[in-house]
């Protein structure tokens, strides 16, 4: 009886310590802690002869009421790295962010958004958010999280930045989210469609299809990277790694406004199509480093969205290696041309480009 007695009055201290060591004031203090720690990190990242370990996400997006005007949503998602070995001995290296940094502009206004996490579960520890509002009043707020992701403070300099702080928790799921699918988690091969496949085009008018459509997709890319109002996300990764020279990831995600019956409609944003009325018609990826150099494009149907082509290159032993893969409407490959001695019908271009997509979709929400 003493025994059990000792137990509970054992296990009853050790909840009130740990909830005393929770409280809301030592919550703070470990916040800031943390904030201070991370500040001290980035203003080291890339310095002392190390390559900095960021992603930088910017969004160019035409605003409905303005189509001349664009707004720039730029992150960067900063993290760490660490390597290890699996139960099968094979070396794996895993990242962990720790900071978002955000910035956006339109109509002259600029807003501001930091977001520390919790590297270890990538839980939201602290938001501080900065705007202003067409009649000049500048706002900031300042969001505290506990353990368990719950709310615990938040200060506002004025009424019109309240919240309760769920927003911010979304947002920084999502890039969490983009995060992990550009960064650590290679992209899963399609399962093969069960559906009967539905009729197709010819093979000479397909392949004539997507030639005309890779074209008008090029003439269009410069015309937006020239323009004042574009329509582009761009994403640089810069990565060290462990045990490999610096390496650098650049993708270029350009998008329009989805034909109306996808959902495309007049007012950018509305409800309709999975990306707010946008939809991607090209994507390419530049990745870079003392060891390789490789470029892949991936062509997109304007009025379905399904991919159409993928080209892709690369320097294996000095010698420059290309595949293009020609789909038809049920994402089947019907043509490969390669000076490669393997070829796997497009299977890992199909799965990278189905990767993007979802990135694509997460920022468009």
């Amino acid at each position: 009886m003493r025994a059990t007695i000792i137990t509970i009055v054992c296990m009853l201290a050790f909840a009130a310590a740990a909830q005393a060591q929770d409280s809301k004031p030592e919550r703070i203090k470990q916040i800031r802690t943390a904030y201070a720690q991370a500040k001290k990190k980035i203003e080291q990242n890339g310095k002392n002869g190390k390559s900095p370990k960021d992603m930088t996400i910017v969004v160019n997006s035409v605003l409905s009421e303005e189509p001349e005007i664009t707004q720039v949503d730029k992150v960067v998602i900063y993290f760490d790295e660490s390597t290890h070995e699996d139960s099968e001995g094979t070396s794996v290296t895993t990242s962990a962010p720790y900071f978002i940094s955000g910035d956006w502009s339109a109509y002259g206004h600029i807003g501001l958004s930091e977001m520390l996490l919790n590297p270890t579960n990538g839980a939201l520890m602290f938001c501080y958010s900065k705007s202003d509002t067409h009649a000049g009043i500048v706002s900031e707020s300042r969001y505290y999280y506990d353990s368990q992701g719950k709310l615990i403070e938040q200060k506002h300099t004025s009424s019109f930045s309240e919240g309760d702080g769920e927003i911010e928790k979304r947002s920084a799921k999502k890039y969490l989210e983009v995060f992990q699918l550009l960064k650590d988690n290679a992209p899963q091969l399609l399962t093969p469609n069960s559906k009967l496949p539905t009729p197709t085009t010819p093979k000479a008018e397909r392949m004539k299809q997507i030639r005309a459509a890779y074209a008008k997709a090029k003439e269009q890319i410069d015309k937006n990277d020239k323009s004042d109002a574009c329509r582009d996300i761009r994403i640089t990764i810069h990565d060290e790694g462990e045990n490999w020279p610096p390496r650098t990831s650049d993708i270029r995600i350009y998008f329009d406004k989805a034909p109306a019956s996808q959902g495309g409609t007049e007012a950018q944003g509305q409800a309709g199509s999975k990306a707010g009325g946008n939809q991607c018609y090209f994507i390419s990826e530049h990745r870079s480093s003392m060891m390789f150099d490789s470029y892949s494009e991936y062509l997109f149907d304007p009025a379905t969205g399904s991919l159409m082509f993928s080209y892709s290159k690369g320097l294996e032993e000095g010698q420059k290696l290309e595949w293009r893969y020609y789909y038809d409407e049920n994402g089947r490959c019907i043509e490969t041309k390669t000076n490669a001695e393997d070829t796997d019908d497009g299977k890992v271009d199909k799965a990278s480009a189905a990767n993007f997509i979802q990135v694509f979709n997460l920022l468009m929400k």
